[in-house]
C-alpha cells in the first residue's frame, strides 16, 4: 500500500518559493499509483489557486503548469481531458472569488488586488477583468464582456472646438512643460484671464467665454494665484480653485485616479467651464504610480482624456522637464514618454538663448499643423493690497527657433550630476527592491545616464541580487544606504 502524500507547506513568500512548492508536489504526484493521481492533482490545483490569490504567480502561469503536470504524469490518459479542465477551472474560480469586484470594498481583498497590480504590472481595470467569473467547461459565465462597436458611416463628423486656435481645444488634453520659474504657470493664468474675460488671443481669434477650474499644488491661492490672476485681468468670479478634498476620512489631496467623478459634478454645477488647469499634473497622479512606467502613466491619463471629452472641457496639464538636458522636445517632459503621448497637444516654455525673452513653443499637435512659436516676458504690476504680482506680456517679434533647436542650444555642456543620480536611485528604491531592467528604463526616461546611475549605485552600496536561477537581477537600498551616503 502506498503512503499518502507528505504534507508540503501551502504558503510561500516569493515567486521562486511558489514554484518550488509546486515542483515538490509535482514529483510526489508522479510517484503516486494511478488510482491516487486524480486526488493528488486536485490538491496541486488548490495549491496553485492559493498562489494565484496571493499574487505570487499569474493565472496563465498556473494553468500552463497544471496542464503540463497532467500530461507528464499521464493524468489525461487515466481520466479524461474534460475532467482535468474542470479541476483547473474550479481552482481558478476559487482564486477569482477573493478578487471579485463586488468584494473590493473589503480591506483584505483590496490589499490582495493592489499587490497583484504591482506584481504583474496590471492596471486597475485589468485586475477587475482578471477577477471576473469565467465560464466553466463551456458553461455560461456569470458575467460577460461585451464589445461595443460603431459603424463609421453612422458617426457624424464634428469639427474641433478650439478655445485657443492651434493650441487649446475642448475635449482634449494639452501639456505645458517648463523649468521652475520660466513662467509656465503665468501662461496658464493668462489663458484663464483670456477665457474668463472674452479677450482676444495675442496671435489671432477671440476666446469663447467660460469659467475656469484651477488645481494648483505649488502656489497658494491667496498670496500667489489671486494676485497673478488680477494682474492678468481675469474675471475672478469665473475662476474656481480647488482647496481640498473632503470625505468621511477627512481632508485629502485630489487624485486623478479616484476624484474625477467629483470634479465632473463641479463642472456640471457651474455649467460653463471651458478650461481645467492642473499644475503640476504629476502632483495629482495618485498613490502607487511610477511616473517612469508607461503603463502606470497611461492608466491615469487615458481616463483623464476621456473625462475631458465627456465634459467637453479643455484640460491643461503642467509639468517639469527631466533633470538631464534633452536635445529633442518630444522627450522634454519628466517621467515616461506616455505624458507626451497621451496629450493631443504639447508646448514648451523656455528661455530664448542669448536674449532676455522667453518662448512658448509647440512640441506636438495631433489635431493639425504646429502653431507658430510665441515670445513673452514676465512683467510685474501692483494689484489689490499693494501686492506686487507678475503676469505675461506677449512679444510681437517673430520666433525663428523650434523647440528642438532651442533645447539643443541650451543643453550643450549640461549633464546630470552624481548627486542627482543619487536622488534618482533613492526615489526609485524608496518602496523596496526593483528589477534592474525597470531601473534602467526609468533612468532612460528621466534622462539620467546609465554610467552615472552605476556610479551612484556603488556610492549607495547597492548590491544586485538574483531571485532564483530563472529570476532577473534586482536592486535594493541597504538599511544604512537609506540614511547615509558615503563620501
Amino acid at each position: 500500500m502506498s503512503q499518502p502524500i507528505a504534507k508540503i507547506p501551502d504558503t510561500a513568500q516569493t515567486w521562486s518559493g511558489a514554484r518550488s512548492r509546486i515542483a515538490q508536489r509535482q514529483m510526489q504526484i508522479a510517484a503516486e499509483p494511478r488510482e491516487r493521481r486524480a486526488e493528488a492533482f486536485k490538491e496541486l490545483a488548490q495549491l496553485a489557486s492559493n498562489f494565484v490569490r496571493e499574487g505570487l504567480i499569474s493565472e496563465v502561469e498556473a494553468r500552463e503548469t497544471l496542464e503540463d503536470v497532467s500530461e507528464r504524469v499521464g493524468l489525461v490518459e487515466d481520466t479524461t481531458e474534460g475532467v482535468v479542465a474542470i479541476i483547473i477551472n474550479e481552482a481558478m474560480r476559487r482564486a477569482h472569488a477573493l478578487l471579485d469586484p463586488e468584494r473590493r470594498h473589503d480591506a483584505a481583498c483590496e490589499k490582495k488586488a493592489a499587490f497583484i497590480e504591482r506584481r504583474h504590472g496590471l492596471r486597475h481595470d485589468a485586475v477587475r477583468r482578471f477577477a471576473a467569473p469565467r465560464a466553466v467547461n463551456g458553461g455560461s459565465a456569470e458575467k460577460q464582456t461585451v464589445l461595443e462597436f460603431s459603424c463609421m458611416a453612422d458617426i457624424a463628423p464634428r469639427q474641433i472646438e478650439w478655445i485657443w486656435p492651434g493650441r487649446i481645444a475642448r475635449g482634449k488634453l494639452t501639456l505645458l512643460i517648463g523649468d521652475p520659474g520660466v513662467g509656465k504657470s503665468q501662461i496658464s493664468l493668462d489663458m484663464a484671464a483670456t477665457v474668463t474675460n472674452k479677450r482676444r488671443w495675442t496671435d489671432d481669434g477671440s476666446a469663447p467665454p467660460g469659467s475656469v477650474i484651477l488645481l494648483s499644488a505649488e502656489d497658494s491661492a491667496d498670496d500667489t494665484l489671486r494676485p497673478r490672476l488680477e494682474a492678468a485681468d481675469a474675471d475672478l468670479h469665473k475662476v474656481h480653485v480647488l482647496q481640498s478634498v473632503l470625505s468621511d476620512h477627512g481632508r485629502s489631496i485630489f487624485s486623478l485616479q479616484t476624484d474625477l467623478d467629483a470634479l465632473g459634478k463641479k463642472i456640471e454645477e457651474l455649467g460653463d467651464v471651458s478650461l481645467v488647469i492642473i499644475d503640476p499634473i504629476t502632483s495629482y497622479m495618485g498613490g502607487k504610480i511610477d511616473s517612469h512606467r508607461t503603463t502606470d502613466v497611461r492608466s491615469v491619463l487615458e481616463p483623464l482624456a476621456l473625462f475631458a471629452s465627456k465634459h467637453n472641457v479643455a484640460v491643461l496639464g503642467i509639468t517639469h522637464p527631466p533633470k538631464a538636458a534633452q536635445t529633442k522636445a518630444i522627450h522634454s517632459a519628466t517621467g515616461s514618454l506616455a505624458y507626451i503621448a497621451a496629450a493631443r497637444l504639447a508646448f514648451l516654455a523656455i528661455e530664448e538663448p542669448g536674449t532676455d525673452r522667453r518662448l512658448f513653443l509647440p512640441i506636438k499637435n495631433n489635431l493639425g499643423a504646429l502653431a507658430p512659436g510665441l515670445g513673452f516676458r514676465l512683467q510685474q504690476t501692483i494689484v489689490t493690497g499693494n501686492i506686487v504680482a507678475s503676469h505675461v506680456m506677449w512679444d510681437c517679434a517673430p520666433v525663428t527657433m523650434t523647440a528642438n533647436e532651442v533645447l539643443a542650444a541650451t543643453g550643450e555642456g549640461k549633464s546630470v550630476s552624481i548627486c542627482e543620480a543619487l536622488d534618482f536611485l533613492r526615489e526609485e528604491l524608496a518602496e523596496g527592491p526593483r528589477p534592474a531592467k525597470e531601473i534602467k528604463e526609468a533612468a532612460k526616461c528621466a534622462g539620467v545616464a546609465w554610467r552615472t546611475v552605476q556610479r551612484a549605485q556603488k556610492q549607495l552600496q547597492i548590491k544586485p541580487s538574483k531571485n532564483g536561477l530563472a529570476g532577473g537581477w534586482s536592486w535594493a537600498l541597504p538599511p544604512e544606504g537609506r540614511q547615509h551616503v558615503p563620501d
